[in-house]
Order: structure tokens, then C-alpha cells, then sequence
């Protein structure tokens, strides 16, 4: 098979732009568009380092975790180990995902390609393929970010509460106020709002009557 250097290129990069590109969207980071593009043209010039005939398998597994590393600090630029981290695990993640969708293509359609240093050139035949793995890996990781989100989010908004007066408890799902902070204007303490119903499983219910009714309660006995 012949291998022409600027059909490498290209796929390498538009590949490793949408690696890069859904890493950010699962990971939650935005990165503009000149450091996408950067992170493109990179993972397309790293591409012809993987088909040398003299580089050792084991230099190029190193070789490639370095440059993984490399492209996060690049486009990504976390401040912390932990961050770096996880986007490294997001990124790989990712790869191997797109990978596995196309090798699957290949393998059920009856597409061959050439191998080299654990890498995999499918020729120019096999781009339309390539686009399809692409494309159904952005649509699965797509739902998965978007299903991530919605549950943090969720979590994040609601918690359970517990509220105690006297020997009377009651337990219910409650919403962080995220907006208004409200606070006893006297104390300062936050203050929470409960709906009737649960009130009145440790007030009077009198009280709570004359609260709905609007009537100034002043005195709780």
C-alpha cells in the first residue's frame, strides 16, 4: 500500500481535532479555536513520526503517551495533576472509542489497511469510513457529555433535608438556592423555604393555616 504523506496529514488531523474537540466536551473545558487548530495540525505532523521503520515499539508507545501529555498542556493548559489527569484519561478514552468504532467498520465491511508502530493507515478508500466512525463516536460521546451534565447538575440542585423542631422531624428533597441567598434578616443565618405540606408535620397546623391565609403570625407557641 502507498502511503501519501498529505492524505496522512489530513486524516491525523481532522481525527485528532475531534479527539481533542469531544475531550473537551466531556471534560467540561472549552478551548478556542486557535488551540484546536493547533492540536490538529500537531496530531497531523505526529503521524509521519509513527511510521518510521526504525522506531522501537516501546519508544513508540513512549512516544505517544509524551505527546498525548504534550497536546493537553497545549490546548487544554491545566494548572493542576490531578485536572491533567483527567482530561489524559478523557482523551484516551475517547481514542479508543473512535478507534474501536472504526476498526469494527473495517471489520465487518471488508476493508483493509496497513499497521505500523500500533498504528493504522487505511488508505484513501477508507476515509469515508474514517468520517463515519467519527461522526457516530461524536454523537455517542455527545449524548454521554450531555447525560453527565444533566446528572451533576441534578445532583447539584437537589439535596435531601431534614428538618427537626421539638420531637417532630420531617425529611424531604429540597432545592439549593443558587440565585436569591436568603437570610434571616435579624441573624444573618440562611434561611430555607418549606411548602405546607411538610410544615404541617411539625407545626400546628393552625399556624400554618394563618400563614397561608396571610394573617401575621408573630408569636409560635
Amino acid at each position: 500500500m502507498v502511503i501519501y504523506a498529505e492524505y496522512l496529514f489530513v486524516e491525523n488531523a481532522l481525527t485528532g481535532g475531534l479527539i481533542i474537540f469531544l475531550t473537551g466536551k466531556v471534560a467540561g473545558i472549552s478551548c478556542g479555536k486557535p488551540l484546536l487548530i493547533i492540536g490538529s495540525t500537531l496530531s497531523g505532523l505526529y503521524s509521519f513520526i509513527l511510521f518510521w521503520d526504525s522506531l522501537h515499539p516501546v519508544a513508540a508507545f513512549l512516544s505517544k503517551l509524551c505527546f498525548s501529555v504534550i497536546l493537553i498542556l497545549v490546548v487544554f493548559r491545566p494548572l493542576k495533576m490531578r485536572k491533567l489527569a483527567r482530561i489524559t484519561m478523557i482523551f484516551y478514552l475517547v481514542s479508543f472509542a473512535m478507534g474501536g468504532i472504526t476498526i469494527g467498520a473495517m471489520y465487518f465491511l471488508g476493508i483493509g489497511g496497513l499497521t505500523r508502530n500500533s498504528s493504522l493507515y487505511l488508505g484513501i478508500s477508507g476515509y469515508l469510513y474514517i468520517l463515519f466512525g467519527c461522526i457516530l463516536t461524536y454523537l455517542l460521546f455527545s449524548l454521554l457529555s450531555d447525560f453527565i451534565k444533566s446528572r451533576l447538575i441534578q445532583e447539584r440542585t437537589f439535596a435531601d433535608v431534614e428538618i427537626f423542631i421539638a420531637d417532630k422531624a420531617v425529611t424531604m428533597k429540597g432545592m439549593v438556592d443558587t440565585g436569591n441567598f436568603l437570610k434571616d434578616p435579624l441573624t444573618g443565618n440562611p434561611v430555607i423555604i418549606i411548602s405546607a405540606v411538610a410544615a404541617k408535620k411539625i407545626l400546628p397546623v393552625e399556624i400554618v393555616d394563618e400563614v397561608i391565609k396571610g394573617t401575621d403570625v408573630r408569636v409560635i407557641t
